[in-house]
Order: C-alpha cells, then sequence, then structure tokens
C-alpha cells in the first residue's frame, strides 16, 4: 500500500476587504478545477467572506508616521511631543504597535502594544508615555481627519495625546 500524503499551504490574506480573504490548499498535484473542495484533492481556494468573525475584524488604515503630536493633561510627565512616533501593525490582524525612539536616547513619545477594533478603538492598554508606564489606556481613530487620541488616566495623573498620520514609517 502506497501512502498518501496531502499537503496543505494556508495562507490568509489581511486586507480592508472582507472578499479577499482565502484560504488556499495546494496538495501539491499540480492539478484541479480550482474549486474549494479539498476532499476531493483538487486544491483551490475558499471564499471566506461570508465568515462574520473575520469580516467583521477589518483593520483600518492607521498605520503609519504620525507628526504634530500633543498632549494635554497633568499626566503626560516627559513625553516628547517632538520624538519620531510610528504606528505599526504585525502579523495579528488588528494589532497596532507604537513605536517612539528618538536617536539621542531621549525619552520618545507612546511605545507599546495594542489591539484595535474595527473603528480603530482600544481600550485596557498598558503604554509607555516617555519613560512612564501607564494603564488602562483607551485610544480613538478618526479617519476623516487622521488622527489618533490616546487617552491615559484620571484626574492628576490624565494625559491625551493627539497626533496625525502622515505618511509611511521610515
Amino acid at each position: 500500500m502506497r501512502p498518501s500524503f496531502l499537503v496543505v499551504t494556508l495562507l490568509i490574506g489581511c486586507t480592508r476587504e472582507a472578499s479577499q480573504f482565502q484560504i488556499g490548499t495546494d496538495d501539491g498535484g499540480g492539478g484541479g478545477d480550482g474549486s474549494s473542495n479539498a476532499s476531493d484533492g483538487s486544491g483551490g481556494a475558499t471564499d471566506l467572506s461570508s465568515l462574520p468573525d473575520l469580516a467583521g475584524t477589518m483593520c483600518p488604515d492607521l498605520f503609519g508616521k504620525y507628526i504634530n503630536i500633543k498632549t494635554s493633561g497633568p499626566g503626560c510627565g516627559n513625553l516628547s511631543t517632538t520624538a519620531p512616533q510610528c504606528v505599526g501593525g504585525t502579523a495579528v490582524l488588528c494589532f497596532a504597535h507604537f513605536s517612539s525612539v528618538p536617536a539621542n536616547q531621549a525619552p520618545g513619545a507612546v511605545n507599546g502594544g495594542v489591539t484595535v477594533g474595527a473603528d480603530g478603538s482600544f481600550s485596557g492598554a498598558s503604554l509607555i508615555l516617555g519613560t512612564n508606564k501607564r494603564t488602562n489606556c483607551s485610544g480613538s481613530w478618526d479617519a476623516a481627519s487622521a488622527t489618533m487620541t490616546v487617552m491615559c488616566g484620571m484626574g492628576t495623573e490624565e494625559c491625551t495625546i493627539t497626533m496625525t498620520r502622515s505618511g509611511a514609517c521610515g
């Protein structure tokens, strides 16, 4: 009896269009009719746009370089409004990484990772503002003005940061 092997290549793409999510299979046979019937070993792609758990979690276009950093509130500490600021994505769907590392080792702006919703909002995050670790931070994204607002703390610990996206990081 000849052993039978099935090699499955899983490709998931993160795009802003749910209809573009596909899982592709490749049985290594080089043939098939392009259908999504994996049980017949023919390969092809399966459209996942009808799955609400994937279609409902599209990432907003908030990644890039940020400028015009402004702060308000007594809890902003040594956060630098002139430090370079980038918000990058990761391979995890809708995860944003704030990164601010000035070349001169001075305090940065906002650093840390957050899981964002389909509208760009987040809550319950731990972020580093300048050199101070802050917990229970939240944020919102205004796509029309390309503005990210981050809020941490309350009362004498409150800090609100606004920044405007301006092109790609780098």
